[in-house]
């Protein structure tokens, strides 16, 4: 995280909070290696659209149509069982309820 909010910020770094929330946004697209997915898509099932996203449309097969709520809550739920489960790959295995 440093070094990518290092790359962006002013001499001074005085205006790394101004940089912070699209720093943030491109770490939580980027794929991650011990993952092998990007954190968008461990929390929501997919990637986040972009404004460039809505001016060129969506990719052809990504298009999400859904006739309930609890269709989109299925269908997230059945995306997220996909993740694999191995405790190098799911940051949530060590987690306790």
């Amino acid at each position: 995280m440093n070094s990518m909010l290092g790359k962006v910020v002013e001499l001074n770094q005085k205006d790394w909070d101004e940089r912070l929330p699209a720093v943030m946004a491109a770490y939580r697209a980027a794929v991650h290696s011990s993952t092998g997915y990007s954190p968008n898509h461990l929390v929501f099932g997919r990637e986040n659209r972009t404004p460039v996203d809505i001016v060129l449309g969506e990719v052809a097969g990504e298009e999400e149509h859904y006739n309930s709520y609890d269709e989109y809550v299925s269908q997230l739920q059945r995306r997220l069982r996909e993740v694999p489960s191995g405790s190098s790959r799911a940051p949530w295995s060590s987690c306790r309820a």
